[in-house]
């Protein structure tokens, strides 16, 4: 689902090739399953794959992360300087994109619907 979103196969390989690029490829199908517009859809995706960076950078696969992890990914946003994720991206997007991948790759939630979940944010 991801050429859904990115016209660029570059950009496509790019996200399929990261740590935990399978579980990017399954949050895409979620939001295409979902309805989310194009834009949406591709900020999500960006925060979902910054979470993974994170993550990896904490030694931390993205199987491990849970709810309670998403306090210290926002504390890491205020003051991020990630190459590559721009400061100009709306932290809260960032944010909010974050909790729906954990929450649609059912990393944290077990069997709790993640768009019940995201509505409530």
């Amino acid at each position: 689902m991801l050429a859904e979103y990115f016209a660029s196969h570059l950009r496509i390989q790019e996200i399929r090739g990261c740590p935990e690029g399978h579980l990017l490829e399954e949050f895409s199908e979620e939001l295409y399953r979902a309805g989310y517009a194009q834009l949406t859809a591709r900020r999500h995706l960006r925060a979902a794959e910054h979470l993974v960076q994170w993550a990896g950078g904490k030694g931390m696969p993205a199987s491990a992360l849970e709810e309670r992890f998403i306090k210290d990914f926002s504390q890491h946003l205020s003051l991020c300087r990630c190459i590559g994720y721009p400061r100009q991206l709306c932290i809260g997007s960032i944010f909010r994109g974050s909790l729906c991948f954990i929450f649609a790759s059912r990393v944290a939630c077990g069997s709790r619907n993640w768009l019940d979940f995201i509505s409530t944010i």
